[in-house]
């Protein structure tokens, strides 16, 4: 199981700190563009989508 968790900027190495000793990674960054961008452990894409559409995607099973 995994979890995405969004912290201030500011608060960055407090997290970290708190969050030592168990396994986490930094896979992006939350910006105003309306995408979800999301890099490998190399730095290469893994996702670059739009969230409206990513949105519509999730909702679609419920839209009966």
């Amino acid at each position: 199981s995994r979890f995405v968790v969004t912290i201030d900027p500011d608060l960055r190495i407090p997290f970290e700190a708190m969050m030592k000793g168990s396994v986490h990674a930094e896979v992006g960054t939350v910006l105003s563009e309306g995408r979800l961008v999301i890099r490998g452990l190399r730095g290469a894409y893994v996702i670059d989508e739009d969230i409206g559409r990513l949105k519509a995607a999730w909702q679609q099973p419920l839209d009966f």
